[in-house]
């Protein structure tokens, strides 16, 4: 599936190396052809260095699962897709379309995992380490199954993921959904606070060790069960009283997270503990939920626009706010899911609530909107396993264009860095190319409508729905993407929606080609 190529150059001289280098540094602040000079630009919102202004105060960063831009796309007539891969086009996904052209195409923007446990190390670190690739093919192959990506710290990238580095910088953020802050935040916080070497801390580490983080009933659907009641007492110093005062609250929480109620315990002796603990949670939705298949992306959708409403209210909304809306991964034909075209549709129709109620907001005219997939595992494209679906919707966006700029989601990430001040977290977003060309300094504050679609109606399966069913059947939806499944995911999905044999689009037998 993946390709590469492999240049040999003459070894130069001294001289001439250093003439190369300096082109390779010309050409990097040039940018890309056709873009020259736009990263230059006095007036440019996304600013050259960090710390730079940029006119963009909040920033929401989309992130769904698991599809190619041919999947959603490859029908645009205006950009580079393939019709004939089209699985979820216009009528599934109106939304994903009107977006791209009210605002800009990307049909050269790429993922840079393969799957989601690589894909959400990229999206909120902008590195996948050592550990996470040598145990990515082991995971996929059912030889390790256990989920432990963002999970155990081992798994964390060496500078942390973007929410440490946004506390690090004191910049207001929230998080709705991504379990990887459930975990990692609070071992920063106990890191932080105690020491990695301190005894609460190990036995955090040991308990993350048997945890599987990405499972729906697991540590973050308890946590979701236990406390989204108490979605309307997230300000720190509320959390801060609630750690305080209730101790079914505290030793509950202490349960849930670590397994044992000593950081209940702890949290008492040490009023710093306490105080870090409830700013850890502050940034956390706690009503709303992460991973499952089951649970609708508009109630998603829902939660988020009312507490965006009482943070305009309240004039607390965030510098920026990173929102998992998963449901287009899809669960096959299985029973007791919705078809693949229902959950895509319903996933498409959340996003479009979600950016439709940020821009008839007053924020609207100071916010930028970033949306990507995590990976592109579950399809085919023509140009690319890795092409997938990006979105960048704001003001400040050149309307109406189609962008062929190669851009991948650290370009998406440096970007954002840039706008909110942030230093990278790698050498990757620190080497990628911000998305100088798709910014323009003359806003167009024209709000967004969203499509309205009926993501209720029933749709039959065009291929043979009993043999997909029982194949379907055999894969668990408890959390995403585990052993080797997404192969006869891919087979589901085609075979479901074009009725025609995976293999004879693919080039390869049946299950053994993702395309």
């Amino acid at each position: 599936m993946i390709t590469g190529t492999a240049s040999i150059l003459p070894a130069p001289d001294k001289s001439r190396l250093a003439a190369l280098t300096a082109q390779v540094l010309q050409n990097a602040l040039d940018g890309p052809s056709g873009s020259a000079g736009a990263g230059t630009a006095s007036d440019n919102p996304v600013p050259r260095y960090v710390g730079g202004s940029s006119p963009i105060k909040h920033i929401f960063f989309i992130v769904r699962e698991n599809r190619t831009y041919d999947q959603i796309l490859g029908d645009l007539s205006r950009a580079n897709g393939d019709p004939s891969l089209v699985l979820f086009g216009r009528d599934v996904t109106p939304n994903a379309h009107k977006l791209s052209e009210q605002f800009v195409t990307m049909d050269n923007y790429y993922a840079d995992a393969e799957v989601s446990v690589q894909g959400h190390a990229w999206t909120a670190g902008a590195y996948s380490n050592d550990y996470v690739e040598k145990n990515t093919p082991l995971l996929y192959s059912n030889r390790y199954p256990h989920y432990d990506g963002g999970v155990v710290p081992i798994t964390y990238p060496p500078n942390g993921y973007i929410w440490k580095t946004l506390s690090e910088k004191q910049v207001p953020f929230k998080v709705f959904g991504e379990n990887y802050y459930l975990h990692s935040g609070l071992y920063y916080v106990l890191a932080g606070t105690l020491g990695a070497d301190d005894p609460l801390t190990s036995s955090y580490y040991q308990f993350l060790r048997q945890a599987d983080g990405r499972d729906g009933t697991g540590i973050m659907g308890k946590f979701f069960d236990r406390f989204k009641s108490y979605a309307g007492k997230q300000d720190p110093a509320e959390l801060k009283k609630l750690l305080s005062d209730d101790s079914s609250f505290r030793n509950d929480l202490s349960t849930i997270l670590t397994g044992g109620t000593a950081l209940a315990g702890r949290m008492m002796q040490n009023r710093q503990l306490l105080q870090a603990v409830a700013g850890y949670l502050s940034h956390y939705q706690f009503n709303y939920r992460g991973w499952d298949l089951q649970y609708s992306d508009l109630n998603r959708a829902w939660v988020f626009n009312r507490e965006l409403e009482r943070e305009i209210k309240n004039g607390s909304v965030p510098a920026f706010s990173y929102i998992w809306l998963p449901n287009d991964h899809t669960a096959g034909v299985k029973t007791g899911y919705l078809s693949p075209q229902q959950l895509v549709a319903q996933n498409d129709r959340a996003l479009g609530e979600i950016v439709e109620k940020i821009s008839h907001s007053p924020i609207w005219k100071d916010s930028a909107i970033f949306v990507t997939e995590d990976d592109a595992q579950n399809g085919s494209d023509h140009v690319d396993a890795h092409r997938t679906v990006g979105l960048v919707i704001s003001p400040y966006v050149k309307h109406g264009t189609v962008n062929h700029t190669h851009y991948d989601q650290v370009s998406m990430l440096r970007t954002m860095e840039l706008i909110l001040g942030l230093p990278p977290m790698s050498m990757y977003d620190a080497a990628a190319l911000p998305m100088y060309d798709v910014f323009t300094a003359k806003p167009d504050k024209k709000p967004y409508q969203a499509e309205q679609t009926d993501v209720t109606r029933a749709v039959a399966a065009a291929g043979d729905n009993q043999r997909l069913v029982a194949l379907s059947a055999g894969l668990d939806f408890s959390h995403p993407d585990i052993e080797s499944q997404d192969n006869v995911l891919n087979k589901i999905l085609w075979e479901s929606i074009k009725g025609t044999p995976y293999h004879r689009v693919n080039g390869g037998d049946d299950e053994d080609d993702r395309g």
